[in-house]
C-alpha cells in the first residue's frame, strides 16, 4: 500500500540482499586482514632474494675488478675502437711534450730569463718599477713597460722588448733612492720619486695607444726605436722636512712628529695611496721617520717608528688599500692609512735566522 503511495516499487528479494550483505561484511574484513599478513611475508622473502641477488652482483663486480690491468699498467684500445686509439694517441702526445719540457728546463730552475734592458752607456740603474699600461708592440713574453731610475737621477722608459724608448730628467743631481707608480685612470698614471737629499717629485705620464698602426709598425722595423713618446709633466716637488703643514684636519698626537728637527735626510722609502679618485703620498727616510702627504705635497702629518732606536731605518714597504707594512731592522710596523697609526706585527712565515756558530 505504501508503494502504490509513494509510487516506488520494491524489488523482489531485496530485503534478503540486504541481509546478506550485512551478515558477510565482518568475513570480508577479516579475509582482507589474512590477506594483509599474507603480503606482508611475502614481501619479507621478496626483500631477502633481492639481498641474496645483490650479493652476487657485489661478488661479479669484484672479480671483473681484478681482471683489469692496474692505474700504472698501459691499457691497450681493441683494433676496431677507433676512439680509444685516437684518445691514446693523444695521451702519448701529451707525455711527450710534458717530457721535453721538462727535459729542456730544470726543476731548480724557478726563474726564467726574459728580456734585456738596452741601457745607454755609463747609466746605472738604482731603482725600477712595472708601468701599470701593457705595451702597443705585438704580444712579448713580457707585456708591460718599465720605467727606472738611475743614480744621476734620470728616468728611463723601456717597452716590453727592452728597447729604450725615453729618457727623462727629474732635475735631481743625485741618486733616485725610492720610487712609485700609481694608476690614476686609463689614460695617465704618476710616478714619484725620492732622492737621497730628502726631496721628492711626482710625474704624470701619458699612456701608450691601445693599438699600432701597420705604418708605425714598418716604422719601427727600419728605424729601430718605437714611434710611441709618452707626455711628461712634473705634478709636485717637496720635502717632508719643509712641507707646509695642512691646516684644519684632526690628527692624534702621535702623528705630529716635528720633520725639521732633524732637517733632511734621505729617502728610503716612498708609496702611492689610493684615495677615491686622488691619492696620498707615504714616504719614509733613513731616521726612522714616516710622514703622510697630499698629492701636492702638503703635510697631513709625521711620526717617528721608535723613540728608542732613532736611527732605525725603514728598509721597504708594502701598501695595500688600508694599510702599508713597513719593514725595519727590528720587525715589521703596520701603518693603518684611516686612523694615521702604528701597529706592530709578528712574520710567522719567515724562518729563524741561522746561527752565527
Amino acid at each position: 500500500g505504501m508503494a502504490g503511495r509513494t509510487g516506488k516499487r520494491w524489488l523482489p528479494g531485496a530485503s534478503a540482499v540486504l541481509v546478506v550483505a550485512l551478515v558477510t561484511l565482518p568475513a570480508l574484513v577479516s579475509v582482507h586482514a589474512v590477506d594483509r599478513k599474507w603480503g606482508t611475508a611475502e614481501a619479507a622473502a621478496k626483500l631477502d632474494e633481492m639481498q641474496e641477488e645483490l650479493t652476487k652482483q657485489e661478488e661479479l663486480v669484484e672479480r671483473l675488478r681484478k681482471q683489469l690491468p692496474a692505474a700504472h699498467e698501459e691499457q691497450t684500445c681493441h683494433v676496431s675502437d677507433q676512439e680509444c686509439r685516437r684518445q691514446e694517441k693523444r695521451s702519448r702526445r701529451r707525455k711527450g711534450r710534458k717530457a721535453e719540457e721538462q727535459a729542456e728546463e730544470p726543476p731548480s730552475e724557478r726563474f726564467k730569463f726574459s728580456k734585456k734592458l738596452e741601457l745607454p752607456s755609463k747609466i746605472k740603474l738604482a731603482v725600477t718599477e712595472w708601468l701599470p699600461f701593457p705595451d702597443a708592440n705585438e704580444p712579448q713574453k713580457m707585456s708591460s713597460m718599465l720605467v727606472s731610475g738611475d743614480l744621476k737621477g734620470t728616468l728611463h722608459f723601456f717597452s716590453s722588448d727592452g728597447s729604450l724608448i725615453v729618457s727623462h730628467p727629474t732635475g735631481y743631481t743625485s741618486a733616485i733612492t725610492a720610487m712609485a707608480v700609481h694608476k690614476v685612470h686609463e689614460s695617465e698614471c704618476v710616478v714619484v720619486v725620492a732622492n737621497e737629499k730628502g726631496a721628492i717629485r711626482s710625474f704624470s705620464v701619458t699612456r701608450p695607444p691601445r693599438f699600432t698602426l701597420v705604418m708605425e709598425k714598418k716604422q719601427n722595423k727600419k728605424k729601430g726605436p718605437p714611434a710611441w713618446v709618452p707626455i711628461i709633466r712634473q705634478v709636485a716637488d717637496f720635502s717632508p722636512s719643509t712641507a707646509p703643514q695642512l691646516e684644519g684636519i684632526r690628527v692624534e698626537k702621535a702623528f705630529t712628529h716635528d720633520m725639521s728637527t732633524l732637517g733632511a735626510k734621505s729617502i728610503t722609502v716612498v708609496e702611492v695611496i689610493p684615495k677615491g679618485k686622488s691619492y696620498n703620498i707615504l714616504a719614509a727616510d733613513g731616521e726612522g721617520r714616516v710622514s703622510f702627504h697630499l698629492r701636492n705635497g702638503s703635510a697631513i702629518g709625521a711620526l717617528r717608528l721608535s723613540e728608542e732606536k732613532p736611527g732605525t731605518p725603514v728598509l721597504a714597504a708594502a701598501s695595500g688599500k688600508s694599510w702599508t707594512a713597513l719593514g725595519t731592522p727590528d720587525g715589521v710596523r703596520l701603518f693603518d692609512h684611516k686612523w694615521r697609526r702604528l701597529h706592530n706585527t709578528t712574520c710567522m712565515g719567515l724562518p729563524a735566522p741561522p746561527d752565527p756558530a
